[in-house]
């Protein structure tokens, strides 16, 4: 995805943007085209994660196909990444119907912009054609008064799950140059590659500061913590009784890793107090899973291995 800003010609500045959006992998960025202006467009192929998608075949010789369908991405745009998201609805009888839904572009500052589409679907030979129309509805930050809309075609060459092309042209009055606004840095919980120190640490540095709204983001919702001397805690009892940390240290850790899973093993100091019992300050070993779901890093399960005194 990138946009080229075209002339005012009487009107505010306005910006032409496309792309073509079906996974997770991106090509090279296009070039900036020379007059006159032109679409750009940037191509991604391959799967989302199948768990955000919840699609169901049914009727005699799988006639109908319908459900959620959520990918993914994050393209550049004038030399600034932007997350691009996309969540429809599908309903298809003998491979024609609706695929309605939002995009998202999410600016490095975390500014979104909302558009809605409406397509309709139509098989060709072993795939699909898709058509359809792009509206703006929303923004925040500095895209809250973007306004436009625009067109979206594509399709997929083969059969159900092989890759997707979707190719979005719109123009859009009052959209900000990505490269000129101030990046968020992304949390470490957000980077697939932070390691299992880093995420204990964040971990720690939470209960330290008794967070209770961080942690809640962070636990995944299945979490489940196991002591040595037989206490144990779902999340809603965890949140509702945090212990007392007020000081941490982390060595000799060791990672593996399994598609979205990570299970890490350190050894822990740690002066620490759970329902008014002191536990020991020697060194001790400690077992974490950590699970990617949602774009980011969640604890789902621990066990710690020292003793209360």
């Amino acid at each position: 995805m990138t946009f080229r800003i075209l002339p005012a010609r009487g009107r505010r500045p306005a910006v032409l943007l496309a792309a073509v959006a079906a996974g997770l992998l991106a090509s090279a960025p296009a070039a900036l085209a020379a007059d006159p202006p032109m679409p750009f467009v940037v191509r991604f192929q391959g799967q989302t994660d199948a768990r955000q998608n919840h699609v169901h075949v049914v009727g005699v010789d799988g006639a109908f196909t319908y459900g959620t369908i959520r990918q993914s991405a994050t393209v550049e745009v004038a030399g600034a990444p932007v997350g691009v998201e996309i969540v429809g609805t599908s309903f298809y009888a003998g491979g024609v119907g609706p695929f309605t839904g939002a995009l998202t572009l999410t600016y490095p500052n975390g500014d979104e912009l909302g558009l809605r589409f409406d397509a309709i679907v139509m098989p060709a030979g072993e795939g699909t054609t898709v058509n359809g129309s792009l509206q703006v509805f929303g923004g925040t930050g500095v895209l809250v008064d973007v306004t436009g809309s625009g067109t979206m075609t594509g399709g997929r060459q083969g059969p159900l799950g092989t890759p997707v092309d979707y190719t979005m042209t719109f123009e859009l009055a009052g959209l900000t140059d990505p490269a000129t606004v101030t990046p968020v840095r992304a949390p470490v919980t957000a980077d697939r590659d932070a390691t299992g120190l880093e995420l204990m640490t964040v971990y720690a540095d939470l209960l330290i500061a008794k967070d209770v709204t961080g942690l809640t983001a962070l636990l995944g919702d299945g979490f489940l913590i196991q002591r040595t001397d037989g206490s144990r805690a779902t999340k809603p009892d965890y949140l509702a009784n945090l212990p007392d940390l007020t000081a941490f240290s982390y060595a000799d850790a060791l990672e593996t890793r399994s598609g979205n899973v990570m299970v890490v093993t350190m050894v822990t100091t740690s002066q620490l107090i759970v329902d008014g019992q002191p536990y020991r300050a020697d060194a001790a070993p400690m077992l974490a899973t950590w699970e990617w779901q949602d774009h980011g890093w969640h604890l789902v399960a621990q066990s710690n291995f020292n003793l209360p005194r």
